[in-house]
């Protein structure tokens, strides 16, 4: 599981939605492991990563230094903005948005899209393809390694927050009712993956 917790390189300081809201998730399923002490098959890591916008830089160390070992990783979770959630006519009566992106390894969105309809059934699913290095995940991706994404919407969607990348992305804009749906779904997306 992966998230980007730094800004521009130009000093911009953390911003909730864009960089923080996807290691709360991170923090909360690895609280719940541990307070279930849950031990999978194999190894769980949870990382943070630097440098997202000056070209994936903290994820790009990590992953060629896995390739470099030989590591072997099952899997690889990013969340990138789950955070804001505005509602819209296609998420009415439901309890979230999730969106998977649907690059770079479609089996991987798949198993994550089965996860999602599974385990959160209330949430409004979406995919989107992404297409270029859009996330930390696509440095694992360009190492060899298995990657899926999930957002609340994608980089082209309407309603992605407009406030990102900006000083109005505070955390008064966070619905964090929504963000459970996300631990959830990375929940049982790590037990899988783990067992």
């Amino acid at each position: 599981m992966a998230r980007n917790i730094s800004g521009k390189a130009s000093g911009e300081l953390v911003r909730p939605t864009k960089y923080a809201s996807g290691v709360a998730v991170i923090m909360a399923i690895m609280r719940i492991l541990k307070a279930n002490n849950y031990q999978g098959n194999y190894a769980i890591e949870a990382h943070a990563y630097a440098g997202e916008e000056g070209g994936l830089l903290g994820a790009k160390t990590l992953a060629a230094s896995y390739k470099a070992a030989g590591k072997t990783v099952r899997g690889m979770l990013d969340f990138e903005m789950i955070g804001y959630q505005p509602a819209t006519s296609s998420n009415s009566g439901k309890s979230s948005t999730i969106t998977v992106l649907s690059d770079p390894v479609s089996a991987m969105s798949t198993h994550m899209t089965n996860i999602v309809k599974a385990y959160v059934p209330t949430a409004e699913r979406r995919s989107v393809s992404c297409g270029y290095g859009c996330s930390d995940h696509y440095a694992f991706y360009d190492a060899g390694y298995p990657v899926v994404c999930v957002a609340a919407y994608g980089p082209n969607d309407a309603n992605l927050n407009p406030n990102y990348h900006r000083t109005t992305d505070t955390i008064d804009k966070l619905n964090f009712d929504k963000g459970a749906d996300f631990v959830k779904a990375g929940l049982a997306w790590v037990v899988e993956v783990a067992a």
